[in-house]
């Protein structure tokens, strides 16, 4: 991952031509959050002559130098952002010139030309502070604020420090230092003539390169060399080129490829086999990512983040694979690793939008229940994340939620039983708290059935879909009702493994019919209390129908009597409940299943329509 993060920098940085001091400068613009630009102005004698507002943009990086310094200390030139403005000027500002006057690396002239734009600025101090105060008053829009100098050449000349040799110098110098130089730990980490860990080649290489923010040397027991600071060089040798590909290449990353994954920060790295085409599929990556002609619907992606861009990904089967770096950010300065998917390629993206599409076509999650006529569910891993959330009523479920997202993409086997422990952890939550668990039920069922069809489950063959699931399914008379249902069954044979499943997931249906009848008649439902909030055990399921024939009897409203003797017959193939093998979690997910898949299994004939007997 970390090569071809400094891969992809280094091919920025080679195409645009770019040197150490592009590499180096941080934003002040800071995507437009800094706005307004006070540039100290000296006239050719190095006099204070004024301060002069300029709008800010990026355009200004190279001409004002800024790098980012301690918070307590000065930046490494003399350009700052402004937070309160009398400690800025005093601490940051002019100070800077104090710190860096009497630099042994400059020459007696450039000493001098520091130490004369020092007097003046301390000369004229309260002058510069009312003279920007008065300004920033007058700027209606409150956002952020940068000064720097600058030198009046001419009456229309104006350069700024970027045009002049002592700042760069000393920019540069410093830039390199905290290479080999950490001021939190006062000491040196370099040697030379060593192998870099990313170019594998021999070079100057330093120890205290931290731009990767997940990497530290914070505790003695992550440094090599008898827990020494000054051989962290030896944990993770960078030389400096590859130092500028890398800090380079991450910032595009942060930049341009930083993307949201049901709440999970992740960075999408590119990893181009061909050379000669990486610039054509960087273009065209981004455009697809940021050119709104590009945008597909929700329906088509896998993920939730309109910027997705696996669906452009998965169509380039020879020239590109990339890695997943999911993260989290509990402080700004620290990048916390959750989990690293590498070398995904094209040809796994396209089968499990291949799967997706197959899965999305069937008749019970394309069903409009809704006026725009929209599919009611589709897949993407928000099906995952329902199951896997994080919440304070649910708890934090992100390390399972990362773990079963990393195996669908990886083609890794997944634990049934883990699986439906979870979809049936949610649905008993909300069933036990009376709220709905009809669409829960659905994405449930739509959960596995991709997995099966994507050959993760273990235990578990891909069956083959009659084509009639595909367009609609109805049981328009009695006659066609065991076969109907026998179809079913088959075409799913991948979830409905045994009789035992069979005659659960019937049973399913008509403790349903029997709710729904009760809803009309009495407006409860209290046959839900048999169901024991869908913890039954194999002998509770298995006595389940005589009592769901009596109630249905009693209310004399028992139009199920072909769906009964049909369920009696799987149940007696079943055989003895001790023997099912099933565990509750899976029970109760195929019950709940049969639930909610009832209104399929009504036999659509006038007379049952009538309320009369089949």
């Amino acid at each position: 991952m970390i090569n071809a993060i400094a891969e992809l920098g280094k091919y920025i940085r080679e195409e645009n031509q770019m040197g150490f001091l592009d590499m180096i400068l941080d934003d002040a613009f800071d995507r437009g959050r800094n706005k307004h630009l006070f540039i100290v102005l000296l006239d050719k004698c190095l006099k204070f002559s004024n301060v002069i507002y300029r709008e800010f943009d990026r355009s200004y990086k190279k001409k004002i130098l800024y790098k980012r310094g301690s918070s307590s200390g000065t930046d490494f030139t003399p350009t700052s952002k402004i937070t309160k403005l009398k400690t800025t000027l005093e601490r940051k500002f002019i100070k800077w010139f104090e710190q860096n006057k009497d630099n042994e690396l400059l020459s007696d002239d450039e000493r001098s030309f520091l130490s004369e734009i020092l007097f003046s600025l301390e000369k004229h101090k309260e002058e510069l502070i009312e003279k920007i105060k008065y300004q920033i008053e007058i700027i209606p829009d409150k956002s952020g604020k940068v000064i720097s100098l600058g030198f009046l050449n001419n009456a229309n000349d104006i350069s700024l420090i970027g045009s002049h040799r002592v700042f760069k110098k000393i920019l540069l110098d410093k830039a390199k230092r905290d290479l080999k130089y950490s001021k939190t730990y006062s000491t040196f980490s370099y040697s030379k003539n060593k192998i870099c860990s990313i170019c594998n080649k021999r070079n100057e290489v330093f120890g205290f390169f931290t731009d990767l923010k997940f990497y530290n040397v914070d505790k003695d027991g992550m440094i090599t060399g008898g827990f020494k600071r000054e051989y962290s060089w030896k944990n993770y040798p960078v030389c400096l080129d590859c130092a500028l590909d890398l800090r380079i290449g991450y910032q595009f990353i942060q930049d341009q490829l930083n993307l949201n994954f049901y709440g999970i920060g992740y960075y999408f790295i590119p990893r181009i086999s061909d050379k000669k085409k990486y610039e054509t599929i960087l273009e065209v990556l981004l455009e697809f990512k940021n050119n709104p002609k590009f945008k597909t619907e929700d329906i088509n992606r896998l993920t939730n983040d309109e910027n997705e861009l696996f669906d452009f990904v998965k169509e380039r089967q020879s020239n590109i694979s990339f890695d997943l770096f999911f993260y989290e950010n509990p402080q700004k300065s620290v990048l916390r690793i959750l989990l690293v998917i590498e070398e995904l390629l094209p040809s796994r993206l396209n089968t499990l939008f291949e799967i997706k599409n197959e899965i999305d076509s069937i008749i019970f999650f394309k069903q409009a229940r809704n006026k725009e006529d929209k599919p009611l569910c589709y897949f993407n891993f928000g099906i995952v994340r329902n199951f896997f959330p994080k919440s304070t009523i649910e708890g934090n479920k992100d390390k399972y939620f990362l773990e079963v997202s990393e195996k669908i993409f990886k083609d890794k086997p997944i634990d049934l039983q883990f699986i439906m422990q979870n979809i049936m952890n949610k649905i008993r939550s909300r069933f036990s708290n009376d709220k709905p668990i009809w669409l829960d039920s659905i994405k449930g069922f739509m959960f596995v059935l991709y997995l099966i069809t994507l050959k993760v489950m273990n235990e578990r063959e891909e069956g083959k879909v009659d084509e009639q699931f595909f367009k609609e399914f109805k049981i328009q008379t009695k006659d066609e009702l065991e076969s109907k249902v026998n179809l079913f069954f088959n075409s799913f044979e991948s979830f409905f493994k045994s009789d035992a499943h069979r005659s659960i997931f019937l049973l399913g249906v008509l403790t349903q019919f029997l709710l729904n009848i009760q809803q009309t008649e009495r407006d409860s439902a209290p046959f839900r209390s048999k169901l024991k909030g869908l913890k039954m055990s194999s002998f509770d399921i298995s006595v389940l129908l005589p009592k769901i024939i009596n109630k249905l009897e009693e209310y004399g409203k028992n139009y199920y009597k072909a769906l009964e003797e049909l369920t009696s017959k799987y149940i007696l193939s079943a055989g003895d409940y001790n023997q099912w093998r099933l565990s509750v979690d899976e029970m109760n997910f195929v019950f709940m299943v049969g639930m909610n898949l009832s209104n399929y299994f009504k036999i659509n004939s006038r007379k049952v329509e009538e309320g009369k007997n089949d």
